[in-house]
């Protein structure tokens, strides 16, 4: 039997260490002087929400540049012109200390979402993706799965994230972050386009 894969959930994975020991310092002098978002996220730190607009910070502009040719090139790869697409970047930070986490979501309003991480101490949580397929919640046999190994069967993969590793994905794509369990911050630049 031959089983044919069409339209595909596509994830892009990258690494790009010299970014990460170029934003590291920038991203923690950001989260020493300027306002983080309180309520979003249980024993963590977030610019979302804040007002800050990195974009037009003149130190983030070289990583914003970086990071939009890598959104046109992952849809080029796919076949895709990206030239007509108006990309309306906007980018936060996020610190997750142990138990911070982001349930189930996904991002709208957006063409393209992505993450680079910066700091992944021992415990860091994984970034969770889920097969964006209504149906598995209707039909009985998707709830008996007899080897979660298998690609076809997966109900959800795991990246485990490491400094300098950059993820892009389609922004409708759901995706969690478990629990932290770092005793140091887990740092990170979450992006849409």
């Amino acid at each position: 039997m031959i089983l044919d894969n069409f339209f595909p959930s596509v994830v892009a994975r990258e690494d790009h260490i010299g970014w990460a020991d170029e934003m590291l310092p920038i991203v923690k002098e950001f989260f020493n002087t300027q306002p983080s978002n309180p309520n979003f996220y249980y024993n963590g730190k977030t610019t979302h929400g804040t007002g800050l607009d990195l974009i037009q910070n003149p130190q983030f502009k070289p990583f914003t540049d970086f990071i939009l040719y890598k959104g046109r090139e992952f849809l080029e790869i796919q076949g895709f012109d990206p030239s007509p697409i108006k990309f309306n970047p906007y980018f936060f930070l996020n610190s997750f200390s142990r138990g911070s986490n982001h349930p189930k979501h996904l991002h709208s309003q957006c063409t393209l979402s992505g993450i680079f991480y910066l700091q992944t101490p021992p415990g860091s949580s994984k970034i969770r993706f889920y097969p964006n397929q209504p149906f598995r919640d209707f039909f009985d046999y998707f709830f008996h799965i007899k080897d979660p190994n298998n690609w076809y069967a997966m109900p959800h993969f795991d990246y485990t994230p490491y400094p300098g590793l950059l993820l892009l994905w389609p922004g409708w794509m759901y995706h969690e972050v478990p629990p932290n369990d770092s005793e140091e911050p887990r740092i990170s630049i979450v992006f849409n386009l």
